[in-house]
């Protein structure tokens, strides 16, 4: 009797291990699907406030043209996130993202403000590193197209941003155009238009900071 009671206890320990092994497996399954299906939904949905730089890849000696990578990238400026589209610009080759950025700036219809075109440009000009060549290349930009800075003072606005260590360069740039490209007058002109506005605008700290830059005003 009491071997009887043993064994029908010893089947009924194995039945109720075998039940929670049974019900393990159904969690861990559904455990499965679903972090398989956050995934799928995570990859279809993303929008221009939240990119997976990694998942934006631009071929351009391959697969696509300027103007196709342009609009490719027009989701991006309607997110006004200039990290963001100086991120995916860093991605392209130089002699590509010249173009892209120069289609930016150039492109009326676009969203993007005169002052965050050239927030961009310093956002390229800072990534480019000791490519000094490169560097007053891009700063180019801002003699060709005058525009963009007319009510914002481009040195102004290099101050305001997260790139004022380029401030030496900016001037360095000033003054080898100035030199050697026939643009007289240009740092002073920049260097007065910045002065002067920061007056208006009781600026004391762009002031301060024009100063201690040692950046000269006639």
């Amino acid at each position: 009797m009491k071997e009887f009671f043993w064994l029908a206890g010893r089947e009924s320990v194995m039945e109720s291990r075998q039940t929670g092994i049974f019900r393990l497996c159904i969690i861990m399954g559904f455990f499965c699907v679903s972090i398989f299906f956050l995934n799928n939904n995570k990859k279809k949905f993303i929008t221009a406030t939240h990119i997976d730089v990694s998942t934006f890849k631009i071929d351009p000696m391959e697969t696509l043209s300027i103007d196709q990578a342009y609009n490719a990238m027009n989701y991006l400026f309607s997110s006004h996130d200039i990290d963001l589209i100086v991120k995916v610009l860093t991605h392209l080759k130089y002699s590509f993202n010249y173009y892209i950025i120069h289609k930016i700036i150039t492109d009326k219809t676009v969203c993007l403000s005169p002052e965050e075109k050239v927030k961009i440009i310093y956002g390229i000009v800072a990534h480019c590193g000791t490519k000094k060549s490169v560097q007053h290349e891009l700063l180019d930009f801002l003699i060709k197209y005058p525009a963009l800075h007319a009510h914002s003072p481009a040195l102004l606005m290099l101050i305001k941003s997260k790139h004022m260590d380029l401030i030496p360069l900016f001037i360095a740039w000033g003054k080898d155009r100035h030199k050697n490209h026939g643009h007289t007058n240009l740092l002073t002109s920049y260097v007065e238009h910045a002065f002067t506005v920061a007056i208006e605008q009781n600026d004391y700290q762009a002031i301060e900071t024009l100063l201690s830059k040692k950046v000269r005003i006639s």
